[in-house]
């Protein structure tokens, strides 16, 4: 690969900055009148000061983090002096012309620095995380956290590579064969911009760019379809069965899902809806977390929507992400077969590219209100195994603005 493992390990936070964040993150918390007098947890504090209840679990795995980092101990008290919000931050802006100026820490350290320094208001209800990280719909500050980078690069490759492999083994094996793609959740085309380049060789005939916004639709209309006329668009909810959508079953030789399917109610659920839409011996390829990381929760984890699994029982401790061994297990019991994990040698940076294969068989849950206007080939049944081919292998806020709509739908797509 272009792009390698020591790129990642030289652009890694210094330990300088990691032990500051974690008292600006202590130090937040005790603003909020947490770790005194018998405040431990969100519900001992004042109704006037309590966030919205699903921060009890981020708070939870922020003390966790603290007491595993010797901020704080066993019994909630502080382990080492913490200085005070100000001084935390003046040491901060001392510091942070050295590391603003590594362009590849850039966006990371930028949405960090947002998000720390709004925490006090978001915690004790006056911010909104939704206006903080997309102020004024806009995704500025997240374009550059999934692409431009030393680790976004590894694993974009990773995933454009082992996406070349399969297609050129299913090409070999029927050189007339007119591949279709389905990419899950495709933003801002953060991974769209990575592959469309390769597929350019390749006969594609259909490239299905999806998400849950029609504001993401419109944004990849307009910067890859005039340079790759088989790019369509779609509104597709992932973690929803086929039938209530436009999506046609048994249609797609690829589905790709980058930091998508974890942000989803039921990891089940989302593989099934996900494998109907792909052919027997269809390929599914995903690039997901793979560890509870400390800038994931003081960004991503402060949204709503990182908090809406059900399935805590499967996901990693404190984090919607699952691990690589269970991605394994759960795939495999959900019909696909050739389990395989491209870039496992990099685990340990928190993100994984998964490649499974559908067996065919596919589950549904039935709807019964189906839209009139459906893409030919969608399946109502609720179980059913196609032909093998030729070859093996928003919710609206109560009296929001159009603007805040669309805040919420981007929150949606960006937990992730």
């Amino acid at each position: 690969m272009a792009h390698t493992i020591a790129a990642i390990e030289a652009e890694l936070p210094s330990s300088e900055m990691n032990d500051l964040i974690d008292e600006i993150l202590a130090s937040s918390l005790r603003c909020l009148g947490l770790f005194s007098d018998g405040v431990h947890k969100i519900a001992d504090l004042s109704l006037d000061k309590q966030p919205a209840p699903y921060y009890e679990r981020w708070l939870s795995s922020s003390i966790l983090y603290l007491q595993q980092q010797n901020v704080l101990a066993s019994d909630l008290t502080f382990s080492r002096n913490v200085g005070t919000l100000a001084d935390l931050w003046n040491e901060w802006e001392a510091k942070r012309s050295a590391w603003a100026a590594n362009p590849n820490q850039q966006a990371q350290s930028t949405l960090l620095e947002v998000c720390l320094r709004a925490l006090p208001g978001i915690l004790s209800g006056k911010q909104r995380a939704t206006d903080v990280m997309f102020p004024n719909s806009s995704m500025q500050l997240l374009e550059g956290i999934y692409r431009g980078n030393p680790q976004a690069n590894y694993f974009n490759d990773a995933l454009c590579e082992t996406l070349s492999f399969c297609i050129e083994e299913q090409l070999q094996a029927d050189r007339e064969r007119k591949i279709r793609i389905l990419e899950i959740g495709a933003g801002t085309g953060g991974t769209t911009a990575t592959l469309l380049p390769l597929l350019q060789r390749f006969p594609v005939e259909e490239y299905c760019y999806t998400d849950v916004s029609k504001a993401f639709l419109m944004y990849g209309e307009k910067h890859f379809q005039p340079q790759f006329p088989a790019l369509t668009t779609a509104i597709f909810d992932v973690s929803k069965p086929l039938n209530s959508q436009s999506i046609a079953s048994n249609r797609y030789d690829f589905a790709i899902a980058a930091n998508v399917l974890h942000a989803t109610p039921n990891i089940r659920e989302t593989l099934r809806n996900a494998k109907a839409a792909l052919k027997n011996q269809g390929v599914l390829l995903l690039n997901e977390i793979s560890a509870w990381s400390l800038f994931n929760h003081l960004t991503f984890g402060l949204l709503e929507g990182w908090w809406l699994y059900e399935d805590k029982a499967v996901r990693l401790p404190g984090s919607p992400g699952l691990a690589p061994e269970k991605w394994r297990e759960i795939l495999a019991e959900e019909g696909f077969e050739s389990i395989l994990f491209p870039a496992e040698e990099a685990h340990n940076f928190g993100q994984q590219i998964v490649a499974a294969v559908s067996n065919g068989w596919t589950r549904q849950r039935i709807v019964k209100h189906v839209p009139q206007q459906r893409s030919a080939g969608v399946e109502s049944a609720a179980v059913k195994r196609p032909d093998a081919p030729a070859t093996r292998n928003t919710r609206k806020v109560n009296g929001a603005s159009p603007t805040a709509e669309l805040t919420e739908q981007m929150s949606v797509d960006y937990t992730r």
